[in-house]
């Protein structure tokens, strides 16, 4: 991975952990559980919103991390 790869995937990352966040606060203002917003910040996130963005011929590396994590995120629960 070049030092571009590496700044977008981190980019995708803070946007990830800012919308989590965010919707993690608005559920927990409604009442609900912190995880709901998270939980719905994933699925707004996934494949449907972020799957979108054009990342060019070089996001089949972001691809394998994200999705490395996804399955250590599965494992740990």
């Amino acid at each position: 991975m070049d030092s571009h790869q590496i700044v977008q995937m981190l980019g995708i990352l803070a946007i990830v952990l800012a919308v989590s966040r965010v919707l993690g606060t608005a559920a927990r203002w409604i009442g609900q559980p912190a995880v709901l917003g998270e939980l719905l910040a994933g699925v707004f996130l996934g494949t449907s919103v972020l799957g979108l963005v054009d990342l060019g011929d070089h996001h089949a590396p972001q691809t394998a991390i994200f999705h490395f994590l996804q399955e250590v995120g599965v494992v740990i629960l």
